[in-house]
């Protein structure tokens, strides 16, 4: 659900670097998280698995703000 979350507040961006941080940030957290409940507190673990889930996220972020950008529609009225 968080990934869900995080997907679409990624999208509603609109730009790639916001959606690589925002979705960089939900990989880094979730990875945290589950590598923790797997391994517990071993430092290494969490470091190598907390760089992968940002760089994983920020990566997914950038593909899915750029893709999935919402068109602001301007009135020329």
């Amino acid at each position: 659900m968080l990934w869900a979350v995080g997907g679409w507040a990624a999208q509603r961006t609109s730009n790639a670097l916001g959606g690589a941080i925002v979705l960089g940030l939900v990989g880094l957290v979730s990875s945290v998280v589950f590598i923790g409940l797997a391994y517990g507190a071993v430092q290494e673990m969490l470091l190598f698995g907390g760089a992968g889930g940002l760089a994983y996220g920020a990566l997914g972020g950038m593909l899915i703000a750029t893709a999935l950008a919402e068109v602001k529609e301007t009135n020329s009225d």
